[in-house]
Formats: C-alpha cells, sequence, structure tokens
C-alpha cells in the first residue's frame, strides 16, 4: 500500500515489507522508527480489514509508557489518515475520520465507527482489556515493563494479528531480549531492525551536531547510535579494538605461558585462558562442555595435557568452593598451580586490572571471526555487569539468566593477573614431557565417564 507523500529510507522499507508477526524496529532519536510505526499501523489496519472483510468490528491498539506519548502516536496518525482523506476524496471516495477522547484514551474511528485504534497508556498493565484485536504498536517499549508485551501477544492469535515495536535501546532489558529474537533465523516470527538518524534524510549534519552537543558518550551511545548498553551496569569497554590476532596452534619456543583456570559448578563451564606474560597475548581458550557430561577426572586430564602441551609456567587456578581439590590433585601431578579464592575484594582487583587493560589496549585478544571462542569471549565481555545492592556493595559478573556465562570472562582475567603479577616461577622446557595428545584430542572418544557418586 502506497500512502501519499510517504516515501521510506532503505530500513523503513524492509520494516514495512515484512509480514513477521512480531517486528522490532529499534532506532537512534530522530530517525524515523515512530514515523514508519505510525504509516504501518494504517497499513495493519487496511489488512485487517481486508482479511476480516467485514466479519468482525476491527481494533488496533497503540501503547506507549505515558498518555502524553500515547496523544504524539495518535497524532501522527491522524495527520497520515487526513493525508488518505484528501486523496481519497479527488477520486470521489469517502475515507471517514473520527477522534474522540474516551476514558481519557485517545481513540480514532475510521469506516464509521467500523475499525477503532485505540491509543492506550502502559503505566497500569492490568488495565489493559482481555480482548482481540487485530494489530499492535508498542511505541517505546523500552520504558515499559516485559508484561506488557507478554498480554497483547495473546490478543493477537484469532484474527492472525501483528505486533509491532518501535523504541530507542533503554539498556540490555526486554526490549533488548525481544530485538535479538528479531536477529535469529530460527525464529522466523520475529524480525528486526536498526535505524539511525543519519538514515533520516530530512536531519542533516548541522541538525545532529546541534542535538547531539550536549550528550555525554554513554547518552550518545543509546540515543544517537542506539547501542543496547546500561552505563551503571557494564563493566568493560574498548574490549573490540584488542580483539586483533588469531589464536596459535602450537607453543612458540620464546613464549612464556600462563594459564588462567576458572572451574565449573554443576550448571556451568569449566574454562581455561593461555597468556603470554611477553605480551599479554591470548594464545588460547577453551571452554569444556558442562559438569554433566564432562566430569572431574575428565576436567583434570584435559587441564594437565594442556598445560603440558603449551608448557605452562603457572596455573592460576580458581580454588573457591569445588575448585579446591581440584587445584590440589593438580598439584600432586606435578603442575605449578597458584590457587585464587574468589571473593568481592579479589575480583573486584581483577576486574580492575581487566578493564585498565583493555582502555589502554595493553592486551591482544582472538581476532572476532577467527573462532567460535572469540564470539563466545565477545558476547560474555559484552554481557558482563556490575550489580549494586540496596547497601551500595557491588558484585560482577553474567547478566541474570540460565542462558548467560562469564566463565571465558573468568578465566581471562585470571590469566592477565597471573601475568601482571608474575605469578609463578619459569620452568625449564625440558622439564615437561610432550609425549602426550593434543589438549582436545580424548573428546573424541565414544562415551563419557559418568558422574563420580
Amino acid at each position: 500500500m502506497i500512502i501519499p507523500g510517504y516515501t521510506p529510507h532503505t530500513k523503513q522499507r524492509d520494516f514495512h515489507e515484512s509480514d513477521a508477526m512480531f517486528r522490532v524496529l529499534v532506532g537512534s532519536e530522530r530517525s524515523g522508527k515512530t514515523c514508519a510505526g505510525a504509516h504501518e499501523d494504517i497499513k495493519m489496519m487496511f489488512r485487517a480489514r481486508a482479511r476480516g472483510a467485514g466479519k468482525h468490528a476491527g481494533r488496533g491498539w497503540i501503547i506507549a509508557p505515558t498518555l502524553k506519548l500515547c496523544e504524539t502516536a495518535a497524532g501522527k496518525i491522524v495527520k497520515i489518515a487526513e493525508a488518505i482523506q484528501k486523496e481519497a476524496a479527488k477520486k470521489g471516495l469517502r475515507f471517514p475520520i473520527k477522534t474522540r477522547a474516551w476514558n481519557t484514551s485517545p481513540t480514532i474511528e475510521f469506516f464509521d465507527g467500523k475499525f477503532i485504534i485505540e491509543c492506550k497508556s502502559a503505566i497500569e498493565p492490568d488495565r489493559i482489556a482481555a480482548e482481540t484485536v487485530d494489530f499492535v504498536h508498542l511505541d517505546e517499549y523500552g520504558l515499559m515493563p516485559q508484561i506488557i508485551f507478554e498480554k497483547c501477544r495473546t490478543r493477537l492469535l484469532d484474527y492472525d494479528g501483528r505486533l509491532i515495536v518501535t523504541s530507542t535501546p533503554n539498556g540490555k532489558n526486554h526490549l533488548y531480549q525481544l530485538y535479538l529474537a528479531g536477529q535469529d533465523p530460527s525464529r522466523p516470527n520475529y524480525e528486526s531492525w536498526k535505524i539511525y538518524v543519519k538514515d533520516n534524510p530530512i536531519m542533516t549534519d548541522e541538525k545532529i551536531d546541534r542535538l547531539t552537543a550536549d550528550m555525554d558518550k554513554s547518552e550518545y551511545n543509546r540515543r544517537i547510535m542506539a547501542e543496547f548498553s546500561d552505563p551503571e551496569l557494564t563493566v568493560f569497554y574498548g574490549f573490540d579494538d584488542c580483539m586483533t590476532h588469531p589464536m596459535l596452534l602450537n607453543p612458540l619456543d620464546s613464549g612464556q605461558y600462563v594459564m588462567g583456570l576458572d572451574l565449573a559448578e554443576r550448571r556451568d563451564y569449566t574454562a581455561y585462558c593461555i597468556m603470554d606474560r611477553r605480551d599479554f597475548r591470548v594464545v588460547h581458550m577453551e571452554r569444556l562442555a558442562d559438569r554433566t557430561f564432562f566430569p572431574w577426572r575428565r576436567i583434570k586430564r584435559h587441564i594437565y595435557k594442556a598445560a603440558k602441551f603449551w608448557r605452562c609456567e603457572v596455573i592460576i587456578a580458581d580454588a573457591t568452593g569445588v575448585g579446591a581439590p581440584v587445584c590440589q590433585d593438580l598439584e600432586s601431578w606435578g603442575l605449578n598451580v597458584t590457587p585464587f579464592i574468589f571473593s568481592a575484594t579479589s575480583k573486584k582487583q581483577l576486574v580492575a586490572d581487566a578493564v585498565v587493560a583493555f582502555n589502554e589496549g595493553v592486551i591482544i585478544l582472538p581476532l572476532r571471526g577467527s573462532c567460535e571462542i572469540a564470539e563466545i569471549l565477545h558476547t560474555e565481555l559484552s554481557q558482563y555487569e556490575a550489580r549494586y545492592t540496596p547497601a551500595g556493595n557491588v558484585s560482577y559478573g553474567h547478566r541474570a539468566g540460565n542462558s548467560f556465562h562469564d566463565d571465558m570472562v573468568d578465566c581471562l582475567m585470571l590469566a592477565l593477573h597471573g601475568c601482571i603479577t608474575g605469578a609463578g616461577q619459569i620452568i625449564s622446557h625440558e622439564e615437561f614431557d610432550f609425549d602426550c595428545r593434543d589438549p582436545g584430542e580424548y573428546r573424541e572418544e565414544e562415551e563419557y565417564e559418568k558422574l563420580a557418586s
């Protein structure tokens, strides 16, 4: 459908042409996301009319965080509808529009009341009526409670409805999860896009400069670059610029290698990082399967062989909880192990050292795209957060949720700690026995041993 006077730019066009049940348009300020959403509301209304063929009175919802934002959205729709009305009149056609306030919410009636668009505030989610609708538009969903989406999606099923989201990012919250769903090819009902102020043809460089003049970096990243960042929670910055070299397949003769070892809890991963203390380059990283399938006996054996293969001078190993007996076993096998106890104080120091290393660019991380481990590490660094208690204390770790991990970050920080502090002593290469398999080789054995009782 072509709406008079509207020429969508490329990314808006992709949004309009999609027929996914859930569409998410994330954009910076003045990028045209709300304008695109308003035009899509009109388009979805005509789609619903065509599919329903008058069998039911059509209804659409526009939901915004506040009533004032609802009125803004309603005003855009009325302007678009009036443009259509003028074009229809030129052709001798009727396109009646009526606006009214109903229970303090703006309401727009089309086709003599046969289709109604209601604008609702998200301030009181429990007041969203349990009725079937043809479409829902969540404007600035990043500022709403997550339950709004859950309530609305069930209202669409009877009429094969559609739900669109237009919003500026507001940290890595439920909007971020919805955006990721739209990027996942295995979820065809979801699609998502990002648009920026520079995509908007009416926003000149001069206008953008005026808009951004008083913004600090975090505000600029969120409002102009449409980044999903939590300024108060995100810990690491600058690590992208450190991901410059692929990992090595074999140790260098001149290498002085330190291993950082993070040992798993039952539902987590064991991970290790091997770093050259001469230039803080990560030469090898690996994450082992969770302990349900990879019991301690195999984990210890793997670590032992990896340490010998890479001629590690020292292992900085997590000795918290279940890690203590593992460290003792590795030491009894002749490895040079420095136990590290994770506490609020010790972890704070690890994080501080890593922050400095990233900001100063003195650490060399695996090149993105060179291997799967590099992508996992990048994801974990992006999702590593600081969490503050009501008392003002801080703890560090991955974002809450079963799908998030921080084992790669922890083993990286342990290896860096070993390089910075000079932990361990240099052991001559001759002391190692190299008659061993590659550290990943025994994963190919047919069966894993059962967990020790």
